[in-house]
């Protein structure tokens, strides 16, 4: 005959079935949370860096190919924005802001000046 009795959260009292009675701690139920720290910092650095990267391109290759880039250092910048706080949150949102610039000059140009000539 077995009965449990809780007294605490951490001890139960049980009898035996010839009446002895005695307590047993058992161990609290512990989750354990793992938290990915380096992937927002990772990516507001990689959206400063494909912004920057975007620059350069547009000085060595054509406009278009720059664009893209800054579309894609855009998208890294937003994300980045969302999963970090303080400085680096500060430096996402400066590589959305020149990747911003970059795609509206470039994408202005393209239609005005391009398709405008011919």
């Amino acid at each position: 005959m077995n009965t449990d009795n809780n007294i605490t959260n951490n001890t139960t009292i049980k009898t035996n079935e010839d009446g002895a009675r005695h307590a047993e701690a058992s161990e609290p139920e512990r989750t354990v949370i793992i938290k990915s720290g380096g992937s927002g910092r990772v990516l507001a650095w990689s959206a400063a860096g494909v912004a920057l990267a975007s620059y350069i391109l547009l000085l060595m290759t054509s406009g278009i190919i720059a664009m893209i880039v800054a579309a894609f250092g855009l998208v890294l910048g937003f994300i980045a924005a969302n999963k970090t706080k303080g400085a680096l949150h500060r430096l996402a949102v400066t590589a959305i802001i020149a990747s911003a610039v970059l795609v509206a000059v470039l994408a202005a140009f393209v239609l005005v000046i391009r398709l405008g000539l011919n």
